[in-house]
């Protein structure tokens, strides 16, 4: 196990307002409007979905109750320097009431490759100070890109100490998979201090609880992120409009809620397809180095198998009708694939794709892509056809670190690798108890090289067009502040889908 020094850990620290440079020139946008004695910035700032040309700015403003029933206008810049001498993009937009005075602006015109830094600003107050990168142009070939992979991170399991480390990391972008929030209310470190959310007020609630975290907002300030969302956004293992107790009376309503507020809250580029749904599946390239799909194993989902639980196989898994991804995903996944002139494909997505069966069919977790093996077969029949086999999965969900070579069943050539990111908090300082259990995956299920659910933590991955390096980020407890973090584990995977641990 390797020890991230603290002086290595702090060496990309990001340019927050507390601790960045303190000769930065005033704000030059003009935002009209009575001025703020009080800064309403209380849950940071963030930025995502990045292009090579444009990127996603994200805040939103916490009023008294004087304004909180008007709209206020906000103005943002994005400058090439931290002090804010070259600005290059400005201008104003409105903090809507009917948007929860979120705030998102799609800055375009930008240069590609290039860190910068951004902030918003109100009469009389201005934000904590941002920062973010615009990707390699689409034919360029750069030398490599250093990315971070979280997911689950339950306010209550415990503090969000892993965000603090990985805002240090001076990562080019953070993939984060899903369960940004938690629905449910039991006892914990922390609690959620508002009602399990059924609606608009109730989901917006959470979201400002789980904002105002320092540790979080120092991670989505760092660099720019790429979300996508898992079942907890809404509430646990449903599918499509289906939940675990089958089709409930309000659930659609409910769901469109949580869409929305997802929309709303986090820094992306997607917009509510309609009153009901959201176009969440959607793509980045990394000049030639990276082609990335980011998926959406929730909303489409043809009907939960097996009512989404684990154990054995029930009498109707493996209809050839059932998918995970729906119609129109599917096929424009397999186009992107088919496409792709990249050194690697890169699938982002929420839930296990490998075969996880332990024990023969005794047990087997349904809400994965376990319970939908003919649509894994079908993807697994694209990415054996392509030329050269280069895919990589990111995964989360599970509250675990994993690493598989992914094999059709009875096989032992790879069809891909599977990175699964730890958690953040979910699980809590040490996991389920299980860890016996977890680490005897590796040897006695096929192509699993790596598993540890014993710590919280990230993942950072470092690519080259030839090898992945893949570090296990973990931290030592998240009960109180201060949790040191270590490189629990680290892989090399190479263009064949060779993997060697390091």
């Amino acid at each position: 196990m390797t020890t991230v020094s603290r002086r290595t850990a702090l060496a990309g620290g990001v340019a927050l307002a507390a601790c960045g440079p303190t000769s930065v020139v005033a704000p030059r946008v003009k935002v009209p409007g009575a001025s703020f004695g009080v800064s309403p910035f209380s849950f940071g700032v963030a930025s995502g979905d990045p292009l090579s040309d444009a990127v996603v700015l994200w805040t939103a403003l916490e009023l008294d109750e004087g304004r909180a029933g008007e709209d206020v206008s906000v103005g943002y810049e994005v400058a090439a320097d931290a002090f804010f001498d070259r600005i290059l993009r400005s201008g104003v937009t409105t903090a809507r009431v009917d948007a929860g005075h979120t705030v998102k602006v799609d800055v375009t015109g930008l240069p590609a490759a290039t860190t910068l830094h951004y902030r918003f600003v109100v009469p009389g107050q201005t934000s904590p100070i941002g920062k973010t990168k615009t990707l390699p142009a689409p034919g360029a070939t750069p030398e490599q890109f250093r990315f971070g992979i979280g997911s689950c991170q339950d306010f209550r399991d415990g503090l969000f100490t892993a965000h603090r480390h990985a805002a240090a990391e001076n990562f080019d972008a953070f993939f984060f998979l899903g369960d940004f929030i938690y629905e449910k209310n039991t006892a914990g470190v922390r609690q959620h201090d508002t009602p399990e959310p059924l609606d608009l007020a109730g989901y917006r609630a959470r979201y400002r609880q789980y904002r105002r975290d320092a540790d979080l907002q120092a991670s989505l300030a760092s660099c720019p992120w790429v979300m996508t969302w898992d079942d907890h956004e809404v509430v646990n293992d449903y599918g499509g409009l289906e939940t675990p107790a089958g089709v409930v009376a309000g659930f659609s309503e409910r769901r469109a809620a949580a869409y929305r507020v997802y929309s709303e809250w986090t820094p992306i580029r997607a917009a509510p397809a309609d009153d009901s749904s959201l176009l969440l599946y959607r793509a980045f390239t990394v000049g030639q180095l990276l082609d990335v799909t980011v998926l959406d194993t929730r909303q489409y989902r043809s009907r939960l198998v097996c009512g989404g639980r684990s154990g054995p196989a029930c009498a109707d898994r493996g209809r050839d009708d059932d998918s995970i991804l729906g119609v129109a995903q599917r096929e424009w996944l397999f186009e992107r694939l088919r496409a792709s002139t990249a050194s690697w494909n890169v699938m982002a997505q929420q839930v296990v794709f490998s075969d996880f069966d332990i024990a023969n069919g005794a047990f087997l977790n349904h809400d994965q892509w376990d319970g939908y093996p003919a649509e894994r077969n079908r993807v697994l029949d694209v990415l054996d056809a392509l030329p050269s086999r280069h895919t990589v999965l990111l995964t989360g969900d599970i509250h675990l670190g994993a690493l598989s070579r992914v094999l059709r069943k009875g096989t032992s050539r790879a069809s891909a690798v599977e990175i699964v990111t730890n958690s953040i908090s979910s699980g809590g300082s040490k996991g389920s108890g299980n860890g016996a259990v977890i680490e005897g995956l590796v040897g006695s299920v096929p192509g699993f090289l790596y598993a540890y659910e014993g710590a919280r933590g990230y993942t950072a991955c470092t690519v080259t067009a030839q090898a992945w390096q893949v570090d296990y980020r973990t931290v030592d407890q998240i009960d109180s502040a201060g949790g040191a973090l270590s490189t629990h584990a680290s892989f090399e995977v190479q263009r064949e889908l060779l993997v060697r641990r390091r």
